[in-house]
């Protein structure tokens, strides 16, 4: 479906199952360059299953309009207000290593090809997620050099700028689950176990994964995101 809003029109898969109002909601946002499709599996199990669940293209990512935000700020107003958190892959700090930034602006097959490596986990390169005849390095790559000429680059500029969550994190009220890859190369673990700390009442779960785990471990992450949204 597409959504019309102020900074243009959003599209948003909601998995063939129709909105019901009387159903709790449960919202999939995407990471850097990439669009609602990487959450293919869990937003389709969780639309069958009792909840509204939808899958936004972010604004200039995907099938949807307008540019993409330059902070991280602006993403959040962005998406205004949640009553349950579920972070994966995230850390107080998100640096972005100066060849990706470089290559971002300048060379976007190039950067792709560098997240796909960087991104996805050892075994995962091998096995493909668990798909026979799949490759999560091509689908990554292939994903990320779809994007928009600029829209990686801002996605990138924005977490390596951001600075603030270490203030955010302590003021967030509602539930929350962090859930960390132990392959992750991009953001560590013990980062993801630092942001979990910094939040009241957080809870953090470890997956044998990179930091694409939704690609890569599909099943484990639903599971561990069934159990805190209920």
């Amino acid at each position: 479906m597409q959504l019309a809003t102020a900074s243009g029109p959003v599209h948003l898969a909601d998995w063939g199952s129709p909105f019901d109002h009387g159903r709790p909601t449960v919202l999939w946002l995407h990471g850097a360059g990439m669009d609602h499709t990487v959450w293919t599996l869990q937003a389709r199990t969780r639309a069958f299953h009792g909840m509204n669940s939808l899958a936004p293209d972010l604004a200039g990512h995907g099938r949807s309009g307008g540019m993409a935000c330059a902070t991280i700020g602006d993403w959040a107003a962005w998406l205004r207000r949640v009553q349950r958190l579920a972070l994966m892959g995230a850390a107080p700090r998100m640096p972005v290593h100066p060849d990706l930034l470089r290559a971002a602006d300048e060379n976007l097959p190039a950067a792709a090809a560098m997240i796909a490596d960087w991104g996805i986990g050892g075994s995962a390169k091998l096995t493909g997620g668990g798909t026979p005849g799949v490759s999560l390095v091509a689908s990554a790559q292939a994903l990320v050099g779809a994007s928009r000429p600029g829209v990686l680059s801002a996605d990138l500029a924005a977490c390596n700028a951001y600075g603030d969550a270490e203030a955010r994190a302590a003021v967030v009220t509602c539930p929350a689950l962090v859930l960390c890859g132990t392959q992750d190369r991009m953001t560590p673990a013990r980062a993801g176990q630092k942001l979990a700390g910094l939040i009241k009442g957080a809870r953090c779960v470890t997956v044998p994964a990179g930091h694409m785990m939704m690609l890569e471990r599909p099943k484990p992450v639903l599971e561990a995101l069934a159990g805190f949204l209920g």
